[in-house]
């Protein structure tokens, strides 16, 4: 899991996560539980036990902004390396918050 935390403003701003392998398959969510503790280690963790790594990430709820389908996110396939872009719209708010892709 990638985890970004966003310090707050206004609207939404674009996240882009770039070099994914398959355009389907992603989903963003906001990390409700935050484990500081394992942050350093997942990474290590996911290479010599993946399976203990993923249950040990942050729990997550998905984040769904659609008013229409999937409006809320778009993929693009890059040629050139053939891998996948995606662009999501992140919520700004005043509170810090984390997300997981």
């Amino acid at each position: 899991m990638i985890q970004l935390e966003i310090q707050g403003g206004t609207g939404a701003d674009p996240g882009d996560f770039e070099g994914l392998d398959a355009p389907s398959g992603w989903q963003l969510g906001k990390v409700t539980v935050e484990g500081r503790f394992f942050d350093e280690s997942l990474p290590l963790l996911d290479r010599l036990a993946p399976k203990m790594a993923a249950r040990l990430e942050p729990a997550t709820q998905a984040l769904d902004q659609a008013v229409h389908g999937k409006n809320f996110w778009e993929t693009f396939r890059d040629p050139d390396s053939k891998t996948y872009n995606m662009t999501y719209n992140l919520p700004l708010g005043d509170a810090p918050a984390t997300f997981g892709f």
